[in-house]
């Protein structure tokens, strides 16, 4: 991410393209690596603001959350907004020819796992100002990633 802000701010344009058939990377081994990776890179990633940090929270339970209690409760705009996510879903999955039934049913729980990797993140980065990275805590004003904020 700060490499393709580098690079937009020199006035030259950057693209996200699948190389799926071309590249294959395994990033974290197990939840806790999964956890610990992204909370170290997520708060920085959504622009490293508390306020934006905590409006994106809102905005992630009641878009992406909510819907699902409002269904469940028998709401027409719940049953419906869990449809168009549901379908979205699946179009999505597809193309990436990630697994269907994830794409149908574990929406709500990858939800909660993101919004607890955020809330993290934006604790240890945002509020402690610490990263850490591979067992080990810095200061993050003192580097890279942290010193843009």
């Amino acid at each position: 991410i700060a490499l393709a802000r580098m690079v937009r701010r020199n006035g030259l344009s950057t693209r996200a393209v699948r190389a799926d058939d071309l590249i294959s990377v395994r990033m974290y081994h197990g939840a806790r690596e999964i956890i610990d990776g992204f909370s170290k890179n997520t708060f920085f990633a959504a622009g490293g603001s508390l306020f934006l940090g905590t409006l994106f929270l809102i905005l992630m339970f009641f878009c992406h959350l909510f819907p699902y209690v409002l269904a469940l409760y028998g709401s027409r705009i719940g049953i419906a907004t869990v449809i168009l996510i549901s379908v979205t879903r699946l179009v999505l999955f597809r193309s990436l020819r990630y697994r269907l039934d994830n794409a149908l049913f574990l929406h709500p729980l990858m939800l909660l796992g993101w919004l607890y990797i955020f809330l993290r993140s934006m604790w240890i980065t945002g509020v402690r100002k610490q990263v850490r990275w591979r067992g080990r805590t810095y200061d993050a004003a003192r580097t890279r990633f942290g010193a843009e904020r």
